[in-house]
Parts: C-alpha cells; sequence; structure tokens
C-alpha cells in the first residue's frame, strides 16, 4: 500500500490518520501500524468486508429517518392545506422543501448531476409531456370507474381563490421541485443501494402514495411514482421527472379550474 488509510470512523474535525485496527496514529506512507504491526492493505480488507453489511444497513437507517420526518412534515403540511389559502400551501410547500434541503445538506448525497442539461435529457423531459397527458388520462378513467363502483364522491381539490398561475406555482412547481428531490433523488438513491435491485423503487413508489393521504387514489398514484422511478433510471436524471410530475399536476389543475368540471 503507497499510503496511510484515512480513518472514517474519527471526530468530525479530526484529521489525523490512525490505523483502523487499533486506533494507533500512523506515521506518512506507512505500510505496517506501529501499534499493532497490521499490514495496512489487510486491514483496509477487512474492515470493507465488516462495514459493507453495516454500511447498508446505516444508509438504510438514516433513509427510514428522513422518511419519517418528511411523512411527519407531510401531514402538517396537510392540516395547513386544510385552510384551503394560498399563504397555508406556500408555508406547507415551505416546510416539506426545508425538511428535504436540510436532510439533503447533512446526508452528503451529491445529486448535482442529476440537474445537468443535455440534449438526450431534453428528449425525455419531452417525453415526460407525453408522458404526463397518458397518466391524466388514466387518472381520470381510474377515478371514474372508482366513483361507478362504490358509489363514493371523490374529492377534487380546485385551484382555489386567487390567480390560477399563482395556484400552478404552488401545487404543480414547488411539490414537483421538492417531491422528486426527495423521493427519486434522495429516496431512491441511497433505497437502491440498501436494498435489492429493484425493491428501493417500489419503496420509494408507496412512500410517495403515502403523503398524499388518498386512500383512493393510492394505487394510481403509486403507479405513477413507478413511473417516475423509470424515468428517473433511464434519463439519469431528475428534470424529465420534475417536468413530467409539474406537467401532470398542472394540466389536473387547469383541468379542475375549467368548466368541464363544474
Amino acid at each position: 500500500m503507497s499510503g496511510p488509510t484515512p480513518d472514517p470512523a474519527r471526530p468530525p474535525g479530526d484529521r489525523t490518520t490512525r490505523c483502523l485496527t487499533c486506533r494507533h496514529e500512523l506515521p506518512s506512507h506507512a505500510s505496517y501500524c506501529p501499534g499493532c504491526g497490521t499490514a495496512l492493505a489487510a486491514a483496509v480488507r477487512r474492515i470493507a468486508r465488516e462495514t459493507g453489511v453495516r454500511g447498508a444497513w446505516l444508509d438504510l437507517r438514516a433513509t427510514v429517518v428522513f422518511c419519517a420526518v418528511y411523512l411527519l412534515a407531510a401531514v402538517v403540511g396537510a392540516a395547513l392545506r386544510e385552510e384551503d389559502d394560498q399563504g397555508a400551501e406556500l408555508a406547507a410547500n415551505a416546510l416539506m422543501s426545508g425538511v428535504v434541503a436540510v436532510w439533503w445538506a447533512r446526508g452528503g448525497t451529491s445529486l448535482a448531476g442529476l440537474f445537468r442539461w443535455s440534449a438526450p435529457v431534453g428528449r425525455w423531459c419531452a417525453a415526460a409531456v407525453a408522458a404526463a397527458i397518458g397518466a391524466c388520462i388514466v387518472n381520470y378513467v381510474w377515478h371514474a370507474a372508482l366513483r361507478a363502483g362504490t358509489g363514493l364522491e371523490i374529492p377534487r381539490e380546485a385551484p382555489g381563490e386567487g390567480p390560477l398561475a399563482t395556484a400552478i406555482a404552488l401545487r404543480a412547481v414547488l411539490p414537483a421541485i421538492h417531491e422528486e428531490i426527495a423521493f427519486r433523488g434522495l429516496m431512491q438513491t441511497r433505497l437502491s443501494k440498501s436494498l435489492p435491485k429493484g425493491d428501493g423503487t417500489y419503496v420509494a413508489a408507496m412512500l410517495f402514495a403515502a403523503i398524499h393521504f388518498d386512500l383512493g387514489s393510492a394505487p394510481y398514484l403509486f403507479g405513477v411514482g413507478v413511473l417516475l422511478a423509470w424515468f428517473r433510471r433511464r434519463s439519469d436524471s431528475l428534470l424529465p421527472c420534475i417536468v413530467l410530475h409539474l406537467s401532470h399536476n398542472a394540466a389536473v389543475l387547469l383541468w379542475l379550474a375549467g368548466p368541464a368540471a363544474r
């Protein structure tokens, strides 16, 4: 081994390089620990084996904590939205955006590459608009069938008071950004590292459906979550996910604001 191995367990701010076995301070370019005599290359292989599973568990645990905090913020946000006021809607979005921003900063998950623009990403964004239109048709058919089959009146969130553009900003643009960063960015990225292949996608989709607190729409929202996850994987970008989410919500609001919904 050509140089000392950094210690992943050292306290924050401690720049001392220490042995991973006995924690003895290592001189520069050491090949063996002067404290325990461990060959550093062998120690690194052993620690990698021991921390592989533990690291995945810690990553999963951190993601579960984030999900719990985000769901709690969603509960508070839903209570704020009961006011049916654009100020309350803005406060709910600010709360959930704040939770995402804090966890993103503390978790150290790098998402910068998922926001880069390129020609392929542009084509995926165009496909996302088409997918949003198709999802809106499925949305209408699903809820029409649900009403016909159960006789229940499905509640609809009308744009409310104020300009339609403001409603679109508060109910389409802002939720599309912070929810996609939360679910397809932070959750899907971290869960995919901790769970078997594909499971992270479905867990994130279930949580996405759960934060909307709408039992009748939950199967549809789960399907939308899986669709968004597919766009995230295939495009390797969050931008098409945001475009799809934004387009879907905006189309629903425009339909609810039009005469056809009255």
